[in-house]
């Protein structure tokens, strides 16, 4: 009885010994969360993608990610582009982040990066169906914004010109569509000129002098980008007729921020490069994720004027310049 005894009780402590070890749970080390790699070309780094890069560095940081920067030393050089995105190629990239001058000549190089990680556009004249997000300054809010503008510059009363590039990329043939039916609803002003002129600044000016010789006075002139305010804030300046022709244009060249400063300019439209910069990045941590996300994200612009010349987010900006 004893032996019997003492054998249950081994047998007991048997069976207690493996409850023991079926509680306890091997613990692996956790693996640590990959840190996400994205790739990103923009046109080149001159203002304003400055205000690009610095919002988009801030954001990464944020979000604990890398990127990898490929810049073409000229702006909008379709072949230095390329050859970036060959260099990320090489690299274990996550995401893409691409701004393509051209994105019709460089198409094979973007399928390429396409086909190795999500793609993201931005600030691109053209989208294209394999990329994930497209990313963009709104032109048709640019075109409504520089009406209102200039029918505020001009007391709302008076003729008004366009002066618009011949063969425009679709993207601006939007903002002078936007610009001429926003003013054809405005009952004291009229489009007495719309000249199709060609992307030189030598044309730009003796269009505008012709303009302003015209027999028909002016009020104020818009125009469509950067390089075409450039040159009618130049044709003006050699007139008798600056400060009273009012100019609302595109662009934050030093130069037209000092036309801001003289009374020259009454308005500019900007792009919101920091908002650009934060977005393509977050847009690029949700793709390589697989997460869900708006494809086309339109950004307005911003409006600078001599009243808001020293807003804190637009010194931001404007303090990119050189």
């Amino acid at each position: 009885m004893r032996v019997l005894n003492l054998l249950l009780c081994c047998i007991i402590l048997f069976m207690l010994g493996c409850d023991n070890d079926s509680d306890q749970q091997t613990v692996f080390p956790k693996k640590p969360e990959k840190r996400l790699q994205i790739g990103i070309v923009p046109r080149a780094m001159t203002p304003p993608w400055l205000a690009l890069q610095r919002a988009a560095i801030k954001t990464a940081g944020l979000m604990e990610i890398s990127l990898r920067w490929e810049t073409p030393s000229r702006e909008s050089d379709g072949g230095a582009q390329l050859r970036a995105i060959d260099a990320l190629l090489s690299q274990p990239l996550d995401a893409f982040a691409i701004s393509p001058a051209d994105p019709q000549r460089m198409l094979t190089g973007l399928e390429r990066a396409s086909k190795k990680a999500p793609l993201i556009l931005f600030q691109s004249p053209d989208d294209l169906d394999f990329a994930r997000a497209f990313v963009y300054s709104s032109a048709t809010r640019i075109g409504q914004i520089g009406a209102e503008q200039l029918a505020q510059a001009v007391g709302g009363r008076g003729n008004v010109a366009m002066i618009r590039i011949a063969d425009p990329l679709a993207v601006q043939y939007e903002c002078e569509e936007a610009f001429k039916v926003s003013i054809l609803g405005k009952s004291g002003l009229e489009l007495v000129a719309e000249p199709a002129i060609a992307d030189d600044p030598a044309a730009i000016d003796q269009a505008v002098q012709k303009l302003v010789a015209g027999s028909q006075r002016l009020a104020g002139i818009f125009a469509t980008n950067e390089r075409a305010t450039l040159a009618v804030l130049g044709a003006i300046k050699r007139t008798d007729w600056e400060g009273q022709i009012k100019v609302v244009g595109i662009g934050y060249d030093p130069r037209l921020v000092a036309g801001i400063d003289r009374g020259s300019v009454s308005a500019l439209m900007i792009e919101d490069m920091p908002k650009i910069g934060d977005l393509i990045v977050r847009l690029s941590i949700s793709a390589a994720r697989g997460q869900n996300m708006e494809r086309l994200n339109a950004i307005e612009p911003l409006i600078l004027t001599a009243k808001t010349r020293n807003d804190p987010y637009i010194r931001s900006i404007l303090e990119s310049n050189p």
